[in-house]
C-alpha cells in the first residue's frame, strides 16, 4: 500500500486592507452560490462560483488577480496550481468581515498570516490558516469534482469576446433601476432583453428601461434569471460591458467576469 505524502503549506502575509478587498470578492460570488473555489499560482489568484455542472453551466462568475498585487510577503512557490473549496462560502466571508472589524476596533493593524495546506500529490487544499498575534482561525476545504475544477484557459475559452454577436455598455445607474424594480416582480424570476427598432432595453412584462440605441440588428427577445443578473456589482468592479451570444451573456468587468444561460425568442 502505497505511503500518503506529508501535507505541505505555503504561508502568504496580507495586510487588513488588502483581505478585505479580497473578502469582499469572495462575498461577491457567494451571490451565485454558497460554495467559493480558489486557485492559486506563483502569479495568479483566481476566485470563481459556478451554478450547474460540466457543459450545463447555467451561470459562472470570477474575479482574478495578480499574487504580489495581494500579498506583502510570499514565502514559497508553488510546484503545480492549488485549488481551495469553502462549502460555505457565506459562513466564511461572514467570519472574515468580523475578523477585520474586530482588529480595526482594537487597533491591530499587523499583516496577517495566509496559509494554505494541502497535499502534494493532489494538490488540493485541505484547510485555510488566517491568523494575527490576536486570533486565529481555520476553514477546512473540500475536494472539487471533476465539474468544478476550471483554469484560466477554461475561464479565457469560456469568456471568447470573439464568439459573440454584440455589445454594449451597462451603465451602473441602469442597473441599479433595473435590479430595483425587478426586486418589486417578487412573482417572476426571468428578465428580458428585447432588441426593438434599433433600440435595446431590458425589463420585465410590465417595465422596461431603454440601455441604447443599437444598429444592423433584428428584433429580438432575450430571457434570463433576474437571481443571475443580480450578481453584477458595481462596488467591487467597474466599467460593465455586456456581450451577447447564441446561449449566453457575458458581463466583464474590469477583474470580474460573469456568465448568463439565455433563451431567445424571434
Amino acid at each position: 500500500m502505497a505511503k500518503r505524502l506529508t501535507s505541505k503549506k505555503i504561508t502568504y502575509k496580507i495586510s487588513l486592507d488588502k483581505l478585505e478587498d479580497l473578502n469582499s470578492k469572495m462575498k461577491d460570488l457567494t451571490k451565485l452560490d454558497k460554495s467559493i473555489y480558489m486557485k492559486i499560482d506563483n502569479k495568479t489568484l483566481l476566485l470563481y462560483s459556478l451554478v450547474g455542472k460540466g457543459a450545463n453551466i447555467h451561470a459562472f462568475k470570477s474575479h482574478t488577480q495578480k499574487i504580489n498585487d495581494i500579498f506583502n510577503v510570499v514565502k514559497d512557490t508553488l510546484d503545480e496550481e492549488l485549488i481551495y473549496k469553502i462549502v460555505d462560502g457565506k459562513k466564511f466571508t461572514n467570519s472574515i468581515t468580523m475578523f477585520i472589524k474586530y482588529m480595526r476596533n482594537q487597533e491591530i493593524f499587523d499583516d496577517v498570516k495566509f496559509q494554505l495546506t494541502y497535499s502534494p500529490d493532489s494538490f488540493i487544499c485541505e484547510k485555510l490558516l488566517i491568523e494575527n498575534k490576536k486570533s486565529k482561525e481555520i476553514t477546512p476545504g473540500e475536494k472539487p469534482t471533476f465539474d468544478e475544477d476550471i483554469d484560466a484557459d477554461q475561464i479565457d475559452d469560456l469568456m471568447d469576446k470573439d464568439l459573440t454577436n454584440y455589445n454594449f455598455d451597462l451603465a451602473e445607474d441602469d442597473f441599479k433601476y433595473i435590479k430595483s424594480k425587478a426586486g418589486i416582480e417578487k412573482d417572476n424570476d426571468v428578465l428580458y432583453m428585447n432588441i426593438d427598432n434599433n433600440k435595446l432595453s431590458i425589463g420585465e412584462n410590465r417595465w422596461d428601461l431603454e440601455i441604447c440605441e443599437i444598429d444592423g440588428l433584428e428584433d429580438e427577445t432575450i430571457s434570463f434569471p433576474k437571481k443571475y443578473f443580480n450578481c453584477i456589482n458595481f462596488e467591487v468592479d467597474s466599467n460593465m460591458k455586456i456581450y451577447v451570444a447564441e446561449t449566453y451573456l457575458l458581463i466583464l468587468g474590469e477583474t470580474s467576469n460573469l456568465l448568463i444561460s439565455v433563451e431567445f425568442s424571434v
